[in-house]
């Protein structure tokens, strides 16, 4: 007998020592709902990713369909590409040509057409720059006027599909609009800066239109032919002479198109090729400055010391996202 109650003794003494080890779970905390998943929301590039990332932060999940690096103008989807899609909350599109008719084919892809949102949708179309094709510039990002239209599109369409995190949106949407509102402004005094017969732009790849047009630059045109092939001979020397007669202080290239074709203009004319970006952003995903507003300063700055302005006007701009310094 007196064996069986220090049995029972030690028993109970290990009963409460596994007690005090294992964590009970009050009744409010295992009756709570599970915590909701996060937006799916996909779009097609960099550069509109990250306008979505200043609005969102990590509230959402974030897909590109062109990775970091990739040329946009020349994007396919494969078949994992339409895959990925049918998981879509939301796919955010520029929706400048033919909007209703991509909505549509995007729509039947993720099964619901109520889940592709057009971030063109409040731009006038008589706003839009044609190239002398009757193509629609789709260049937008260059004027800081149509970014403010996209991200007003992406915060309320965020608030509506996810008011949980409104408040969010909202304050996210409030100090990126203010910070692409100072940049704007900067670049306006950085032009000012630039002596006026510098102001004239002879670009390889033609996405400076908008840029040109808000900022009072001459486009005097573009050395890659609409179809994205290299100038013929007779085209390329008369670009030679066209920046000879202009005294042109530089050429502006795209990190996205190196072009034997250009170097050879640049030896002949004796003109020097500045490389921009205008769809690549700096630096790799995660990092603080890698951010469209950080994109704009560069190339800023680069123009300005080609053209005899002023870049330090640049200084003191906000470059980092806004999620990642609050």
């Amino acid at each position: 007998m007196r064996n069986t109650s220090r049995i029972l003794i030690s028993l109970l003494a290990l009963l409460l020592l596994l007690a005090a080890c294992v964590p009970i779970t009050p009744p409010e905390t295992a009756s709570a709902e599970p915590e909701q998943p996060r937006l799916n929301v996909f779009t097609m590039g960099n550069v509109i990713a990250n306008h979505i990332y200043n609005i969102a932060g990590d509230n959402i999940t974030i897909n590109r369909l062109v990775a970091q690096g990739s040329d946009p103008h020349h994007f396919e989807p494969t078949p994992g590409d339409i895959t990925k899609l049918a998981e879509a909350d939301i796919v955010f599109i520029r929706g400048a040509t033919q909007p209703q008719v991509v909505r549509a084919r995007i729509g039947a892809i993720v099964g619901d057409v109520d889940k592709v949102v057009l971030l063109a949708a409040s731009i006038d179309p008589a706003e839009y720059i044609l190239d002398d094709h009757g193509a629609i510039d789709l260049h937008l990002g260059g004027d800081p006027g149509f970014v403010l239209a996209y991200v007003e599109v992406i915060r309320d369409t965020l608030v509506e599909r996810d008011p949980d995190n409104a408040a969010d949106y909202q304050a996210n949407y409030d100090n990126y609009t203010a910070r692409i509102q100072e940049l704007d402004a900067a670049i306006h005094a950085v032009t000012a800066s630039i002596p006026e017969e510098n102001r004239q732009l002879l670009s390889y790849h033609n996405s400076f239109g908008y840029f040109a047009r808000r900022y009072g630059y001459t486009i005097l045109g573009s050395i890659q032919p609409h179809d994205f092939s290299e100038p013929s001979a007779h085209d390329v020397a008369e670009i030679i002479d066209l920046l000879r007669e202009k005294e042109l202080p530089a050429i502006f290239g795209s990190s996205f198109t190196p072009s034997s074709v250009m170097d050879q203009i640049s030896r002949e004319s004796g003109v020097p090729i500045v490389m921009l970006n205008d769809d690549d952003l700096p630096g790799v995903p995660g990092d603080l400055e890698h951010s469209y507003i950080n994109m704009r300063v560069q190339n800023m700055t680069l123009i300005s010391e080609a053209l005899g302005g002023d870049p330090s006007l640049l200084e003191g701009i906000e470059t980092r996202n806004v999620p990642d310094i609050e």
